[in-house]
């Protein structure tokens, strides 16, 4: 969103509008394709191989 203020000048008060363009981008990106190895990664899960296979198949056939 933009912001207004309201600008005092030769006795008439003008608004100035400023619009603020831009994107939000995260700090990282990740692939969605590696997203159970990351998952599995982070959570210190990575002994559990069948939950991890299970866990991929389900993820890839949502898509």
């Amino acid at each position: 969103m933009g912001s207004q203020e309201y600008i005092k000048q030769g006795g008439q008060q003008l608004v100035a509008a400023i619009l603020g363009i831009g994107t939000a981008v995260p700090p990282y990106v990740l692939p969605q394709s590696s997203f159970p190895d990351y998952y599995f990664d982070i959570s210190n899960s990575n002994h559990l191989l069948d939950l991890k296979a299970k866990f991929a198949d389900i993820y890839l056939k949502s898509f």
